[in-house]
């Protein structure tokens, strides 16, 4: 063989070493598993929230009510506002529809004795409460905020344009992070779904898979170990196109393992050592993650 010819072929082959899975997702015979649950985490509150705007110093009050009678009052600058219930309390909040300068406002009712918490400027609607934290989101950003402090633990904003984070998932000091994010490619509009590993400060990145147009509906759940994080996806826009699977990458780096396409919704991974569980719509598949 010519020695161009040998160069060229040891620079392809090194080009597919950096570029392909580094592994294989081998099928095995599922057996029963615990899938995480996926949820808002939010629970149902005790009692009845009444909100009423305050035109005259633009204020949302909100008076807690049992049988008929007020309990409690608080005030929260805004024009609009709502409350969920999270196991500390009553989450209040307030802000100014489309007015992303004007600031949003919530305060924490405690859950037992009705005083007020905390109070303060937070940044995002309420998203989903885990393991005391409230998840804020807006404008693609999450943010975690302690649920019985008010104190602010993690916020992340993905670096794709036209973002919306869809999970996250910390595990020995790391954050991963799922995102959807919209481009404009040749043909048009082309989503990316992209996993994050934030960790001492310093983020690394990996786009997955694309789908051509915006995606109308997309959820990318998120599970691992210390070995392996896995994504289980479904997007699909509302021209009818769609994209599920799964795909599997080293915890420490992102580095792609291995990746299933699946023909109907994958809704839910849990990873148990070196196997990868995933629920395709009432269907369970699992492979056995190979990689040296």
């Amino acid at each position: 063989m010519e020695p161009k010819a040998i160069a060229g072929t040891l620079i392809l082959v090194a080009m597919l070493t950096f570029l392909l899975p580094k592994g294989i997702l081998f099928p095995v015979s599922p057996r029963g598993v615990d899938f995480p649950v996926r949820s808002s985490g939010f629970v149902k509150c005790q009692f009845f929230v009444r909100e009423r705007l305050n035109f005259s110093n633009q204020s949302v009050e909100f008076t807690v009510v049992d049988n008929g009678a007020p309990l409690t009052n608080l005030s929260l600058k805004g024009i609009t506002g709502g409350h969920v219930c999270v196991p500390e309390g009553i989450l209040v909040y307030s802000y100014y529809p489309g007015d992303p300068y004007a600031g949003m406002y919530g305060a924490l009712i405690d859950s037992e004795n009705l005083s007020e918490r905390w109070s303060r400027r937070i940044f995002g609607l309420p998203w989903r409460y885990s393991n005391g934290a409230i998840y804020l989101t807006d404008d693609g950003c999450v943010t975690l905020l302690n649920a019985s402090t008010g104190r602010f633990v993690f916020r992340f904003c993905p670096d794709a344009p036209r973002s919306k984070t869809t999970d996250l998932f910390f595990m020995d000091g790391k954050a991963y992070i799922t995102a959807v994010s919209v481009e404009e490619g040749p043909r048009g509009e082309v989503g990316r779904a992209i996993i994050y590993l934030v960790e001492k400060g310093e983020t690394r990145k990996r786009t997955f898979t694309t789908l051509i147009g915006e995606p109308a509906v997309a959820e990318l759940w998120i599970d691992g170990n210390e070995e392996y994080v896995a994504v289980s996806y479904f997007m699909y826009t509302a021209a009818g196109r769609e994209r599920d699977g799964l795909c599997v990458f080293r915890a420490d780096d992102l580095t792609p393992i291995g990746c299933k396409s699946f023909r109907h919704s994958a809704l839910n991974v849990k990873v148990e050592g070196d196997v990868v569980y995933v629920r395709v719509l009432d269907e369970v598949k699992a492979y056995r993650i190979i990689s040296p």
